[in-house]
């Protein structure tokens, strides 16, 4: 099988409620019969996905396994388009620090119709 000059990177799985249909494993699973180099999940709002994908990667199943890129898809309360934020695999912790959004200075919601 040749190897595709293609790679998915925005990725939206189930953890993007009403956005995303399929579970992150069967993302891995598919990257892995259609020899997929890299697949890259940006879930809404949050990492939750790339967590499911990256241990999945484990699975003995899994014989080709696919570089995962780990991103979220950022979709603030204004009319402004998603943006996708990547972090290369090993320095997710390096310059990223957890925050609770209620302690964040200004507002956050979660999606665009959040009250």
């Amino acid at each position: 099988m040749n190897i595709p000059a293609y790679a998915e990177i925005g990725i939206t799985t189930n953890f993007s409620f009403l956005r995303g249909g399929s579970h992150p494993q069967e993302y891995v699973h598919r990257a892995n019969e259609l020899h997929l180099p890299v697949i890259g999940i940006a879930d809404h709002n949050t990492l939750a996905g790339v967590v499911r994908a990256y241990k999945e990667l484990g699975n003995p199943e899994i014989k080709y396994k696919p570089k995962l890129l780990i991103g979220s898809r950022l979709v603030l309360m204004d009319d402004t388009p998603d943006i996708l934020v990547y972090r290369p695999i090993g320095k997710l912790t390096a310059g990223c620090a957890v925050t609770d959004p209620r302690q964040a200075r200004g507002r956050y919601r979660e999606g665009r119709n959040a009250t």
